[in-house]
């Protein structure tokens, strides 16, 4: 509807930042917000989704915790509203114990067609950390269920010939 065409990149830049922090909404708006630590990370992500970047601009959130009143800051932005397919392929609703609708993330089953080194990369930046002292790397999976994990953990080999390992949050 948008006539915006969506490239091969912009769609793995996309897939790989939802993996991450990424939340698109039922109307199709991707939010990118990041902890001004990442500021060179969020302008480069300005920059590739430039071409469906509302015109709101870059803006500075500051929150402070209810509990420790300590402030974080981080740098925001939005798109337009033109990725309606991605929040159907990427969240699952449930309904809360109040009976509300919510959504949960999950993983795509086309996931295996957006797997690759950019989608790879951009989740990496996002919610990726480099594990001290080894060559190894550690990503954020904590939201996904045990399958998913697996399914991740299988692409890894497959794709890559990168062999992981499942940490279980807290142990």
């Amino acid at each position: 509807k948008s006539g915006i065409k969506i490239s091969k990149q912009l769609r793995d830049t996309i897939h790989g930042y939802i993996m991450s922090d990424g939340y698109v909404n039922k109307n199709g708006i991707l939010t990118v917000d990041q902890s001004k630590k990442q500021r060179l990370f969020v302008l480069w992500l300005e920059s590739e989704l430039k071409l469906i970047k509302s015109s709101a601009g870059l803006k500075e959130q500051i929150r402070i915790h209810p509990i420790t009143k300590k402030e974080t800051y981080s740098l925001r932005f939005y798109t337009k509203s033109v990725l309606h397919g991605f929040h159907s392929m990427w969240y699952a609703p449930y309904t809360d114990k109040k009976d509300v609708i919510r959504y949960k993330k999950k993983l795509p089953n086309s996931l295996n067609c957006c797997f690759n080194a950019q989608s790879i990369s951009v989740w990496f930046a996002g919610d990726g950390t480099k594990i001290l002292g080894s060559v190894g790397a550690k990503f954020e999976v904590t939201s996904f269920t045990v399958e998913e994990r697996l399914k991740l953990k299988n692409l890894f080999l497959k794709r890559f010939a990168i062999k992981t390992i499942i940490i279980k949050s807290g142990k």
